[in-house]
């Protein structure tokens, strides 16, 4: 036996504190903070892998896989392979291209990027997307439709309450 193969799904915030030392010291965004902590994780699995690797004389190869999610967004489900990393945010975005979502502060300070899960309002940029499966999301996607806009958004409109626009959506969800 050359080389162990190791997958590994996604680690949930529990997981990643049983296996980061506690000396380990994070500044920055909440944000910077879900990355560093995904990277010292898969570092620190990656260590643990290679280490039993040797002891069976062989190497290790450690990688990360994506997760399937199964996700109620805006009335449609949407089953979708995401890597355990990535945001709520980014998934609306990126993959599923629902930009009214939009980001701004990365940090969960300015709400541009709320919505609803499970009813709850919620800032997209500090959930992780594995963390959505099996629940049910309302973006501003889904709130009203062209030509009947929900009571709150015609309040908006009708007050002039649009400043540039850009975190209104956000001002809905919340």
């Amino acid at each position: 036996l050359d080389t162990a193969v190791v997958t590994v799904g996604a680690l949930h915030a529990g997981d990643a504190f049983n296996v980061i030392p506690s000396t380990a010291k994070l500044e920055g965004t909440i944000r910077t903070y879900l990355k560093e902590t995904q990277k010292m994780v898969h570092q620190r699995v990656t260590e643990i892998c290679e280490g039993i690797a040797a002891a069976m004389g062989c190497t290790a190869e450690v990688e990360m896989i994506p997760m399937t999610i199964a996700v109620n967004i805006n009335g449609s489900l949407h089953t979708i392979d995401v890597d355990p990393h990535r945001t709520l945010l980014e998934l609306l975005r990126d993959r599923l291209s629902l930009t009214g979502t939009k980001e701004c502060c990365a940090e969960g300070e300015c709400g541009a990027c709320t919505v609803l899960l499970n009813g709850r309002a919620v800032n997209a940029c500090l959930v992780l997307a594995v963390e959505c499966d099996g629940e049910s999301l309302v973006t501003i996607e889904g709130i009203g439709r062209p030509g009947a806009m929900s009571g709150l958004q015609d309040a908006f409109l009708r007050t002039g309450a649009v400043q540039c626009g850009f975190c209104i959506p956000g001002m809905v969800m919340a």
